[in-house]
């Protein structure tokens, strides 16, 4: 897959494309849909398949007092979007600039040259440009003319009837409902990042671990023990992986960190590497223990726990 990460990386494609436009915070299963109609306008039109987002997340430069915590990085929306047999990204700069152009200009630099969008796939609330005012009735007023076909698939609804979001899976996340996030999202809730030296307690203790930097604003599962795999490249483990703030053997305000214990992992360190952590299930909330004694009879506990749920 191709990706332009300004409009200026963007070829003149001569088929004409069938864009898929939208923020597409995790790619869960709404975005999917949207994803999903562009690819069946392009193969019955004979486009290009293309997806076309938003970096960074529009919410960080209109409000950047209240960020959203993000589901994917660019990275892994990257990945998954071609994935899912996109041609093509274009990765859209969003600055206050865009933000302020009028939504019928919006709709033209969609339509014209050098995208030149020929169909167009948006969810039933998209909205674009200055104040929110465009949305796919305008994009089908501002296609009429020239035959670009403007769809907007119904939302997707969970088996409770509520629509699925970005915003309510964050709110999954943020509660540790790993599972049900994964069930709306299509897959596992997954974060990554540098690997970076510790306390060194784990390896004190007999559990040596992984300890995540962790980049700002990535949406993390609430305080508590969780089963997992760790991915490292090609190759991944069960792991067993705390989220919390060492308790401990601390008052318990010190950073949030990740930490994972990859099972049957025996070689070097991870220090340096990207990895990614796979959540499966949430197994129990962070606790205080008394000493490092009870603290190791739990972490084997929790290891077996994990081996099992992780696969």
């Amino acid at each position: 897959m191709r990706v332009c990460r300004t409009l200026g990386d963007v070829r003149h494609e001569p088929r004409g494309r069938a864009l898929a436009i939208g923020v597409f915070d995790g790619v869960h299963l709404g975005h999917r849909a949207v994803i999903a109609a562009a690819r069946q306008l392009a193969e019955s039109r004979g486009l290009a398949f293309v997806v076309l987002t938003f970096d960074p997340h529009p919410r960080s430069v209109l409000a950047p007092d209240e960020p959203a915590s993000y589901l994917t990085g660019p990275d892994v929306k990257a990945e998954l979007i071609a994935e899912l047999g996109a041609a093509e990204l274009i990765v859209m700069p969003f600055t206050r600039a865009l933000a302020r152009v009028r939504a019928e200009r919006f709709a033209e630099v969609l339509i014209a040259p050098p995208i030149g969008a020929a169909a167009i796939a948006v969810g039933e609330n998209f909205r674009f440009g200055n104040q929110g005012a465009g949305d796919p009735e305008l994009l089908r007023r501002a296609g009429r003319g020239r035959s670009v076909e403007v769809v907007s698939p119904e939302m997707v609804r969970s088996d409770d009837g509520e629509r699925i979001s970005s915003t309510r899976i964050r709110s999954l996340v943020a509660a540790g409902d790993v599972r049900e996030a994964a069930a709306l999202l299509g897959r596992d809730h997954l974060i990554e990042g540098p690997v970076i030296a510790g306390a060194g307690r784990g390896r004190t203790l007999g559990v040596p671990t992984a300890n995540l930097d962790l980049p700002v604003n990535q949406a993390v599962p609430a305080p508590g023990v969780y089963a997992a795999r760790l991915v490292r490249g090609d190759d991944s483990w069960p792991a067993a992986v705390n989220v919390g703030r060492a308790p401990t053997f601390s008052d318990g305000d010190g950073a949030l960190m990740v930490e994972a214990h990859a099972i049957g992992y025996t070689g070097p360190d991870f220090y340096g590497e990207q990895v990614r952590i796979v959540f499966r299930q949430r197994l129990r909330n962070e606790k205080r223990f008394s000493g490092p004694d009870e603290l190791v009879a739990q972490i084997r506990r929790d290891i077996a726990d994990a081996a099992s749920a992780a696969g």
